[in-house]
């Protein structure tokens, strides 16, 4: 039986081609998992027997300053027999600026410096593992460790080593020829010299000799890889596409995962931006990525877990004041919304209470109230009380609310919350207040086997948040007295503070798919300002865009 070369070794289970697209009609980003290349031989390397270079255009100069900026786009799809599938589709941006020069290896090199989303959460986009970039004598070389450098492209022999700029293209170190083609996805398009890696086992085969389909195995893998080189510029982008799928046991299932890359702008096209992109890390304050005013900043909340710990900004926060809080005759008076941090023991100095008839237990219940607080509430409204001791995990402290005067009442009491939810040790509290009444706020600790329990109290109305976790920080100088204006786009909160940490101003996402949020200030002193980006679960959008600038002072 003679069977064509091409699929003898589908035919034993895999088959390996090195494809190199020739002509302007190869390359091309995007494609489904569908899409096949035509090309079916790896044209040999030459060696460069003459001075002149096997691809022109690639000898000029980089210099400090100049960027490169790339749009990325991450696809994935899985099915299997008897459920719904999934997939997921995520975009973002990041741009390369070369630093200061240095010599490696007696060249002259450029650290490259990141901003943006260099990194999604697969693990294709491999660009961020080097961090210097030399191009000279037609050939651009690239630095992993800032010591030694690796030729990943060479014009002059018209090669590309399988490392890649991007991503290590199959995994392989070999060396491929570059050939001519072109870059057509919605970052880029145009001319382009590529190398592209291609495999598929387990496929299928209609043979006219025996009259039969013949296939490898009842499961089905395809992969395509490209990167793309352009005259004049470097490194212009990337396609991946894998696939897989399998019949095996009557039982049906799939994946796929598609990553495109293009070059939106560059210096070296004469390309301007007009906008920032985030830098990582500045998941804190003291981390805060410094611009200018005013600005535009493009970010996001990618893998923000990889960056570092994101800390917790209080409102209003104040200090329990011990031991005079010990009573309802001297409750600690705080003003709203607020976020009061304590502690409190089950030996530390009560006050002695009974409520009658106290409803969670059909019968008077008895307690030792440690800590009092209160306030005067200034317009009818729902109020919003949360005990946190979730760092106490055998504790168990109680929440209670009165009002004391001609018409003494408990009000509201939440005191098993955090045994119904057993993993939580949280006590929360809604109700309404009345314009001008007075409320005491009563904390016990009910069970802390002697030991000192750190608590956080937050009470605000109307669901207004007195704790915030913002993933992002930014900072700003103010140069003369003058409001802050913040607009950001995406479902993303946001918080100013001052450079003392305090909370200036903040504005929140009002529903679920708000996806425009603004925040303007009262006119503020100069001085440094840190503008905090607040990542809600329930918007879809991991990217937010914000505009940031100073608003004018009234006159009369």
């Amino acid at each position: 039986m003679k069977m064509k070369a091409k699929y003898q070794f589908a035919v034993m289970g895999t088959s390996l081609l090195l494809i190199l697209l020739a002509g302007c009609g190869g390359g091309g980003g995007g494609g489904g998992s569908s899409e096949t290349d035509s090309t079916e031989d790896n044209p040999p390397i030459t060696e460069n027997t003459d001075n002149a270079p096997q691809i022109s255009g690639f000898d000029f100069e980089i210099a400090e300053g100049d960027f490169w900026q790339y749009g990325w786009r991450y696809k994935t799809s899985s099915y299997a027999q008897g459920s719904s599938g999934s997939s997921s589709d995520t975009s973002g941006e990041f741009r390369i600026t070369l630093g200061s020069p240095e010599t490696i290896a007696g060249a002259t090199a450029y650290p490259m410096l990141f901003s943006g989303q260099a990194q999604n959460n697969s693990d294709l986009l491999e660009v961020t593992r080097w961090t210097h970039i030399a191009i000279a004598g037609n050939k651009i070389s690239v630095s992993a460790d800032g010591v030694s450098l690796q030729e990943i492209f060479d014009a002059q022999d018209g090669t590309m080593l399988g490392t890649g700029f991007f991503s290590k293209i199959s995994g392989s170190d070999s060396l491929f020829s570059a050939t001519s083609g072109s870059l057509n996805n919605e970052f880029f398009s145009g001319a382009a010299y590529q190398v592209s890696v291609s495999r598929s086992e387990g496929q299928c085969e209609y043979f006219p000799e025996v009259g039969q389909t013949i296939c490898g195995s009842d499961t089905q893998t395809n992969f395509q890889e490209r990167e793309y080189y352009q005259a004049n510029t470097g490194p212009v982008g990337l396609y991946y596409h894998s696939s897989f799928s399998s019949d095996g046991g009557g039982f049906s299932s799939g994946s796929s995962k598609t990553l495109d890359i293009g070059m939106i702008a560059s210096s070296l096209r004469s390309d301007t931006v007009d906008y920032l992109l985030e830098t990582e890390p500045n998941n804190v304050q003291a981390q805060a990525y410094s611009i200018t005013l005013p600005s535009t900043v493009k970010g996001g909340f990618y893998q923000e877990s990889d960056h570092g710990a994101t800390e917790t900004v209080t409102l209003r926060a104040v200090a329990e004041i011990e031991p005079d809080n010990s009573s309802n005759a001297s409750p600690q008076s705080v003003s709203l919304p607020t976020y009061v941090s304590a502690d409190i023991s089950d030996s530390d100095q009560g006050q002695q209470f009974t409520i009658t008839d106290f409803p969670s237990a059909g019968s008077d219940h008895v307690m030792s109230v440690e800590d009092w607080f209160y306030f005067e509430a200034q317009e009818s409204a729902q109020l919003d009380i949360e005990l946190d001791f979730t760092n106490a995990e055998n504790a168990d402290l109680d929440l209670y609310v009165f009002v004391f005067g001609s018409n003494s009442r408990l009000v509201a009491s939440s005191i098993n919350d955090n045994l119904e939810t057993d993993t939580e040790n949280l006590e929360n509290i809604s109700f309404f207040v009345d314009p001008g009444e007075a409320y005491w706020i009563a904390v016990d600790a009910w069970a802390t086997n002697g030991d000192s329990v750190n608590y956080g109290l937050s009470i605000a109305s109307n669901n207004a948040a007195t704790k915030f976790e913002p993933s992002d920080w930014y900072q700003v100088e103010l140069e003369s007295q003058s409001p802050i204006t913040v607009n950001a786009t995406g479902g993303a909160g946001l918080l100013l503070t001052d450079d003392s940490g305090d909370i200036v101003a903040y504005d929140l996402p009002t529903s679920c798919c708000d996806d425009v949020t603004n925040m303007t200030t009262g006119v503020l002193e100069p001085g440094s300002y840190r503008i905090g980006v607040i990542y809600y679960n329930a918007h879809s959008s991991f990217t937010y865009e914000l505009t940031v600038g100073t608003g004018t002072i009234a006159t009369n």
